[in-house]
């Protein structure tokens, strides 16, 4: 919920009126992957993740199993924040 306001009318009555934001859409996570896996190999390399300064700081602590490269699930961590 964003907003309320209760509003009276002519005869006393109140109009309670709530304002929600709609549901932000679903993120394509996996178009997301796709588009820095330049090479299509399946993975995303030190120097793919060079286009993005944050994912770069972040390299290392995502690489989960130390391979030097990042696959779809180590990148969903990064993808979800």
């Amino acid at each position: 919920m964003t907003g309320t306001a209760t509003l009276p009318d002519a005869q006393g009555n109140t109009t309670t009126v709530t304002s929600h934001l709609p549901a932000p859409p679903a993120r394509d996570h996996r178009a997301m992957f796709d588009a820095m896996d330049i090479d299509h190999d399946g993975a995303i390399s030190r120097r793919e993740a060079s286009g993005d300064k944050y994912l770069l700081r972040a390299y290392v602590a995502l690489d989960s199993d130390g391979n030097r490269t990042l696959d779809y699930q180590e990148m969903l961590r990064w993808l979800d924040d």
